[in-house]
C-alpha cells in the first residue's frame, strides 16, 4: 500500500498549493466526465433551453459505486447520462436499461438531506429535482434538435435514419461512440446549468457549495468501518475503488476484484458479498477517503505530468507537488520556466538563452546547462523529500497494474537523472534542423529520450507496436532513474539500424534526416553502455567531440568512411546530384568488412575528386587527402589490413569525424578563411 500512501499524501499537500482551484486534483466525492449536453433551467425547475456542448470535461458528484461503475446500475446523484437522467428514455425506444428511478431516488435523498439548510446549494438541486420528475426530458431535447428520433419516433441509432437536411443539424452523434456501428444517444451526458437571479454562477459543475453540499451529504451516511492499512486508523472503508484514471471513458482500475463467487481460489480467505458489506474485506481494507483523495491525485498527475503511450502511462511526482525533471524527456523538451529564478540563480548564464556550443570543447556548452538544470531543480526540492516514479498500464479494459515502481529522495533522484542526461549525451540531429547535411547548428548535445530510442532503435513493425514500446520503455527506465546500464540488445539494434542508411530513400530528404537522428542515437547509447559496463576493465569514456588521439581501429576506420563520405558528397553537391554516397551505399558491408570494403570506396572516389579538381576545387582535394593520410599514420600494425568486422565505436569515428568537417564547412562560410577551394 506505500503507493496508495504516497498519492494519499500528495493530494493533502496538492490541495494547499498556491494554485486555482482548477488546477488542483478534484475533491473527494467526484469524478470527470465529458458531458454532451446542458440544459438550462430557472429556479423553479422550469425547462429554459437546451443546448450541445461537445465532449466538456465536468466535475460531478459521485457515490462510491458509481465512481468505480463499469456496468449495473450506480447513477451519479446530479449529472448523469440520459439512460438514468430521462424519465420517458424508455418510451423513446431507448436500447439500455433505463435507471430513472433509481437516479431520482438519491437525488431526492439528497435534496432532503440539504432542505434543512435552504441555501444556494439546495435551491439548485431541488430545482433539477422538480424538472426530472415531470418525466419529460427526452421530449424537451427533441423539441430543442438535440436529440433526434427516426421516422418511428424512436431514438435514432445511425445517421441514415435521417433526412439529409437532419444529419447537418445533428451535432450531438458526431460526440457519440460506436458499438457495431450503431451509437445510443441515451449514452450521452447531461449537465444542468441552474439561472436563479443575483447569483453569478450557474454551472452546477462549478459550483463550490454544491461540492461542499455534496461531501457533507456523503459523511452523514451510515458506512462500514474498520482498519484502513494506509493510515491505520478505525475508518469507513472501501468497497468500490475508483475508475476513470487515464481519461473520462477509462474503465480499468488498479483495485478491483469480482472473484466473489464461483470456485475462485483464495486461499485461507472466505470473503463473500454479505461478510464485505457486514465487516469489510479479510485481507486489507483502504479507507473510502483515502482511496478517493489517492485516485484523485493520481488521476491529477497523469494530466499534469504523465507521460502516455497508449494505456501506459509513466509519471515521476514529487510529494510536495513541486516539478521534478520528467524521466521520459531530453534536456531540451524541459520547461525550465516551471523552475522559477533558482534555475540560474548559480550562474551568469540563463538557460533558455543558451546558444550552441560552436568551440573546440564540444562537451563545455552543455555541461554548463546541464549545471543549471541540476541546480534549478535541487534549489526548489528539499533534500528529504520524497519522488514516485511509477508506470502503470492495463491488459485488458476493467485491470489496470502498476509495472515499475521507485520511491527516492529528491536530489538523490535529480543527481540520477542528471547522471543519465550526462553519460548518455551526443550530438542529435534536431528536429527544426533543415534538411540533407544541413548546418552544424542543426545537431545539438543531449541525451537521447526514450521515445526517440525506440523510434531510432527498431523497424516500423516494433516501433509502431504500442505494447512493444511500453515493454522497451520500462526496460529503460531503470537506466534513468536507478543509474542501471542499458540492456544491450537495445544498444545493438540501433547500431544495426545506423549502419544501413541506404534506406533513406532520398539523400536530402525526411528519410535522410531520419537517419542521421538514428546514427546520433546509436552512437549515445554506445557511448553510454561503455561509460556504465559493469566490467571496469572495459569501461571507456569516449568524448563527444572528434579525439584525435584514439588510435582504436574501429575509430578510425569510421573516421576514414567519413572522410571519403565527405569528398563524394561535396562533389554531388557540385554537380547538383542527389544520390547516396559509396560510402552511405556499403555502410554496412563496410561495417563487416572493413579493409576489402574501403578499397572498394577509395577506387569509387578517383572519378569525383579529377572532377572538383578540373572545376577548380585543388585544395579541398589537398586538405581531405591531408585528412586520410594523417588518420592512416594512427592505425597501429596490421591493424588496417585486418578484415575483422568493426565494433559499434565505428560509428563514433564516423559521426565525429563527419561533423567536424561540417563545422570546419560553416566556420569557413562565416569568415572566409579557407574559401571555396578548402
Amino acid at each position: 500500500m506505500s503507493w496508495m500512501g504516497k498519492l494519499y499524501d500528495t493530494y493533502e499537500r496538492a490541495m494547499e498549493l498556491n494554485i486555482l482551484q482548477e488546477g488542483k486534483p478534484i475533491p473527494e466525492g467526484h469524478v470527470v466526465q465529458n458531458a454532451h449536453i446542458n440544459i438550462v433551467l430557472d429556479g423553479e425547475g422550469n425547462f429554459k433551453r437546451a443546448s450541445v456542448i461537445g465532449k466538456v470535461p465536468v466535475i460531478l458528484p459521485a457515490t462510491e459505486k458509481s465512481a468505480g461503475r463499469t456496468s449495473g446500475e450506480a447513477p451519479h446523484p446530479l449529472a448523469d447520462k440520459l439512460q438514468y437522467v430521462a424519465g420517458d428514455y424508455a418510451k423513446f425506444g431507448g436500447k439500455k436499461t433505463p435507471y430513472f428511478d433509481g437516479y431520482l431516488e438519491q437525488l431526492k435523498k439528497w435534496r432532503d438531506f440539504l432542505r434543512a439548510h435552504q441555501d444556494i446549494a439546495f435551491s439548485r438541486v431541488n430545482a433539477v429535482y422538480s424538472y426530472v420528475s415531470k418525466g419529460c426530458v427526452i421530449d424537451d431535447l427533441v423539441k430543442e434538435s438535440v436529440v433526434w428520433l427516426d421516422s418511428k419516433g424512436k431514438l435514432a441509432c445511425s445517421t441514415d435514419q435521417l433526412s439529409d437536411e437532419d444529419q447537418k443539424k445533428a451535432s450531438l452523434l458526431r460526440f457519440l461512440p460506436k458499438e457495431k456501428g450503431e451509437f445510443e444517444q441515451g449514452s450521452a451526458l447531461v449537465c444542468w446549468t441552474v439561472e436563479i437571479s443575483h447569483d453569478l454562477q450557474s454551472n452546477t459543475w462549478k459550483d463550490l457549495e454544491i461540492q461542499r453540499a455534496w461531501r457533507d451529504y456523503l459523511l452523514s451516511q451510515e458506512t462500514i468501518k474498520g482498519l484502513c492499512y494506509v493510515t491505520g486508523k478505525d475508518v469507513a472503508i472501501a468497497l468500490n475503488h475508483p475508475a476513470r484514471l487515464r481519461n473520462s471513458g477509462d474503465k480499468a482500475k488498479l483495485i478491483s476484484s469480482n472473484d466473489k463467487d464461483g470456485f475462485t481460489f483464495r486461499g485461507k480467505f472466505f470473503d463473500s458479498r454479505k461478510t464485505i458489506e457486514k465487516e469489510g474485506y479479510q485481507a486489507a481494507n483502504v479507507g473510502s477517503s483515502v482511496s478517493q483523495r489517492a485516485h484523485s491525485a493520481l488521476r491529477w498527475l497523469i494530466d499534469r505530468q504523465g507521460f502516455k503511450n497508449g494505456d501506459q502511462i509513466v509519471i515521476a511526482w514529487a510529494i510536495s507537488g513541486k516539478k521534478v525533471p520528467p524521466p521520459m524527456e531530453s534536456l531540451p523538451e524541459f520547461d525550465f520556466d516551471d523552475l522559477g529564478e533558482g534555475a540560474c540563480e548559480t550562474s551568469d548564464v540563463d538557460i533558455r538563452d543558451m546558444s550552441p556550443d560552436l568551440s573546440s570543447d564540444l562537451g563545455q556548452g552543455f555541461a554548463r546547462k546541464l549545471t543549471l538544470y541540476v541546480n534549478g531543480y535541487k534549489s526548489s526540492l528539499s533534500p528529504d523529500e520524497s519522488v514516485v516514479i511509477m508506470s502503470i498500464d492495463s491488459a485488458t479494459p476493467g485491470r489496470m497494474g502498476i509495472t515499475y515502481y521507485r520511491e527516492c529522495f529528491a536530489h538523490e533522484y535529480v543527481e540520477r537523472v542528471a547522471q543519465w542526461h550526462s553519460d548518455f549525451a551526443w550530438l542529435q540531429r534536431k528536429n527544426d534542423g533543415g534538411t540533407g547535411r544541413g548546418r552544424y547548428e542543426d545537431w545539438e548535445e543531449f541525451a537521447p529520450a526514450p521515445p526517440l530510442i525506440v523510434g531510432c532503435s527498431y523497424d516500423e513493425s516494433l516501433k509502431g507496436n504500442t505494447k512493444f514500446k511500453g515493454f522497451t520503455y520500462e526496460r529503460i527506465l531503470p537506466a534513468i532513474v536507478e543509474s542501471r546500464n542499458i540492456p544491450y540488445d537495445i544498444v545493438a539494434s540501433s547500431v544495426r539500424k545506423a549502419c544501413a542508411p541506404r534506406r533513406a530513400s532520398k539523400k536530402g530528404g525526411a528519410d535522410y534526416k531520419e537517419w542521421e537522428k538514428t546514427l546520433g542515437v546509436a552512437c549515445a547509447l554506445y557511448r553510454g553502455f561503455f561509460r556504465r559496463h559493469e566490467n571496469t576493465d572495459k569501461r571507456r569514456y569516449y568524448s563527444v567531440g572528434l579525439d584525435v588521439e584514439n588510435r582504436s581501429r574501429s575509430y578510425l576506420f569510421g573516421r576514414l568512411l567519413a572522410i571519403a563520405d565527405g569528398m563524394e558528397s561535396f562533389a554531388l553537391i557540385k554537380s547538383d546530384e542527389t544520390r547516396p554516397t559509396s560510402a552511405e551505399r556499403l555502410m554496412q558491408r563496410f561495417a563487416s568488412h572493413p579493409c576489402s570494403t574501403w578499397r572498394t570506396i577509395e577506387l569509387s572516389l578517383q572519378p569525383y575528386m579529377q572532377r572538383l579538381l578540373r572545376s577548380g576545387h585543388g585544395g579541398f582535394i589537398t586538405n581531405r587527402k591531408r585528412d586520410l593520410d594523417s588518420v592512416m599514420d594512427l592505425f597501429d600494425g596490421a591493424d588496417f589490413s585486418s578484415d575483422a568486422p568493426l565494433k559499434g565505436e565505428f560509428l563514433l569515428g564516423f559521426h565525429c569525424q563527419r561533423l567536424e568537417l561540417l563545422r570546419k564547412k560553416d566556420k569557413s562560410a562565416t569568415d572566409n578563411s579557407e574559401g571555396g577551394n578548402k
